[in-house]
This record gives C-alpha cells, structure tokens and sequence, in this order.
C-alpha cells in the first residue's frame, strides 16, 4: 500500500510538473507586419516574456529567413493565415519539443536584421533592412517604365506624325492648285475637289477615327 500510494503521488507530481511547466512556456499568438522602403518591421505578440537569448534568427540563401524561439510554441493555424504583403509572400510555423520556428518567404536580400522586446504588451519585434542597391534599382526602374515610352510604339508614332503631314501637305497643294485652274474654267477642277477631300478625310481620320481604333487622345 505505501509502494502503491509512492508512485501515485509520484504521477501526481510528474502531471502537475508537465501541466505547469506547459502553461508557462510563451505562446506566440499572432503577428501583425509593417512593411517599409528599406525593410520590414515584424511584431510578435506573445502571451508570455521571452528571454531574448531565446531567440535567433538567419537570412538563407533560398529566399527565406528563420526564426527560432526556444522554450515557447506558436498559434499555428493563427500565424499561417497571416496578412502578408509585397515584399513578403508567405508566413508558416512548426512547433517542436524545445522551440517554435516561423518563417518568412521573402522577395529581398535581407541585409541587417535586429530584435527588440516589449515588457507590457509582452512582444517580441523584429527588424529586417533591404540592401539600399536594390531598392534604388527598384526605385529607377520604375522611373524608366513611367517616364519612357516603349521601343514599339515610339516608332510607330513618328511615323504616323510624318506620313499625317505628307497628306496635309498634298491636300493643301491640290487644293491652291485647283483654286487657281478654277478662275480659268467654270467647272469645278479635279484638284480641288481631290484636295479637300484628302483634307477632310485626313482631318476626320486624326481627330476621330484614330483615336477610338488606338486609344489616343
């Protein structure tokens, strides 16, 4: 009977132990992102302090960085269905025995990173910086697409400009030219009347026609 009441007690305490031990481990609830020009910002709301020797982190070369939290778990579910934004495309998370890793997809270099802890809420705050050289690139890349029209259509309207002029030129010169046989004839003479409709015609073709066909003003 003593053995027997030994080892429930001995039970007792192991459940007890475990069960406590369990509720004080951090748990990390949610994450909310900022995302700035030069990097990102990453809150971690935790229900618990977290001792920041605990954690760690590494930028891989595979496009993703790894966070690790000794001694805590993760809401799964809550930080997998994360609102994510350009430049990060994907969050996960995966409990093991001793840690908890969540990891971020991201489409930048990641050249810095630091971590920083709040007491009240407790919270653990991440900052990742991009490399200055690929924002830049970005930046005048952006600048050369808004700003330069493209290699196609460039060309076509130089064209479109100078054969436009050539039948106003023409129209005009039919024109005058008829105008002047018409003081010699009573009739109306085959320039004019082919001067003023190429100049009607090249006229409607500009301000109406061609607009509509490609959307120019």
């Amino acid at each position: 009977m003593h053995l027997k009441h030994y080892y429930t007690n001995l039970l007792f305490w192991a459940i007890t132990f475990s069960m406590v031990n369990g509720q004080m481990r951090p748990q990390i609830t949610g994450i909310n992102l900022e995302i700035k020009r030069n990097g990102a910002f990453v809150q971690l709301r935790s229900t618990t302090h977290v001792n920041k020797g605990d954690i760690t982190g590494w930028a891989a070369d595979n496009g993703w960085f790894y966070l690790t939290i000794y001694n805590a778990v993760s809401d799964t579910n809550t930080i997998s269905n994360t609102d994510i934004m350009f430049p990060v495309t994907a969050v996960e998370a995966i409990n093991t025995d001793e840690s908890t890793q969540i990891s971020f997809q991201i489409a930048r270099s990641i050249e810095t990173f630091e971590f920083y802890q709040s007491s009240n809420p407790p919270e653990i705050l991440l900052s990742m910086r991009f490399p200055v050289s690929e924002i830049e690139d970005e930046l005048a890349e952006k600048q050369r697409s808004t700003t330069s029209p493209s290699p196609a259509t460039k060309p076509m309207s130089l064209r479109y400009k100078r054969f436009r002029t050539a039948l106003y030129i023409t129209g005009t010169s039919l024109t005058f030219a008829g105008i002047l046989e018409q003081d010699n004839k009573s009739a109306s003479s085959w320039e004019l009347i082919s001067g003023l409709t190429l100049l009607f015609g090249t006229y409607v073709y500009d301000h109406y026609l061609r607009p509509k066909l490609f959307g120019e003003s």
